[in-house]
């Protein structure tokens, strides 16, 4: 199964298309700002799957850990259910992008279906240079 990737305030997510947007997902792994993304061009929603979402502990001798394992069965659960989901980014994602980088971060949305021209006329029906 696939899932469309959209633009939210500059960041390309995922909706779950089980819980949907309960489970919404950066649709590109981004470590910096998040503790689960898609990874590999493949979504396992975090909210079905808790245990995909990445934790760290520390070991005995002071090392960090994560939890792997943990991970592991959430993505076998997940494959078994069917509910591994591929990402799918719209063709013209760089037109995209370009055409609403001169907005405020809150403004640099995109949804499928929209066209180049539609964000283009936005930008000039808010001022945006």
């Amino acid at each position: 199964m696939e899932v469309l990737a959209y633009l939210n305030h500059g960041r390309w997510i995922v909706d779950c298309p089980k819980c949907g947007k309960v489970g919404a997902t950066l649709a590109e792994p981004n470590h910096l700002v998040a503790h689960y993304s898609a990874e590999n061009g493949l979504f396992i929603c975090h909210k079905c799957y808790p245990g995909m979402i990445v934790r760290s502990g520390v070991n005995a001798n002071g090392s960090l850990k994560f939890n792997a394992t943990m991970r592991a069965v959430a993505r076998q659960k997940a494959e078994k259910n069917g509910e591994i989901y591929r990402v799918i980014f719209p063709e013209n994602r760089k037109e995209i992008e370009l055409a609403v980088a001169k907005r405020a971060p809150d403004n640099q949305n995109w949804e499928p279906g929209e066209t180049i021209e539609f964000l283009l006329e936005e930008n000039q029906a808010y001022g945006v240079k």
